[in-house]
């Protein structure tokens, strides 16, 4: 009997949203887990993923990407005052945000809810989540 190549579900799940995104074709992901093309497109197929569905969000998130450092070009030909007043108003707007997540999700009764506006942020000053979280 051959040996079973058993690839965990968060695997699965994110080589699908690289494939909807575009990133890598069904042969490079089946390449990489040791397993044979059919399998990775009946393992895929069964969880719903499709080619490339998720492919406007990457070109989405390169335009914003190219949008922002186009606006820290600009921000950095300003005189310094500015520039700081610029970088406290733009904190102040992400706090406020985050604050505004915070209360709702209260209000909600469920304090995850704020995770969606939380991680990014969190992520950007370098705090990490741990354990569990429930999807909003």
């Amino acid at each position: 009997m051959t040996k079973k190549n058993t690839v965990p579900d968060a695997e699965w799940e994110r080589q699908g949203r690289l494939l909807e995104l575009g990133v890598k074709h069904a042969s490079q992901i089946a390449m990489e887990l040791g397993v044979s093309a059919q399998t990775v497109s009946r393992e895929l197929k069964r969880r719903g993923y499709r080619k490339n569905a998720l492919l406007h969000r990457s070109v989405e998130e390169i335009e914003r990407y190219h949008t922002m450092k186009a606006r820290q070009r600009a921000i950095m030909h300003l005189p310094e005052a500015r520039r700081r007043q610029i970088a406290a108003k733009v904190t102040m707007e992400a706090l406020a945000g985050m604050m505004q997540a915070i209360i709702q999700a209260d209000m909600d009764g469920d304090i995850t809810k704020a995770n969606v506006v939380i991680e990014p942020l969190a992520a950007a000053v370098g705090v990490k989540f741990h354990g569990k979280r429930r999807r909003a």
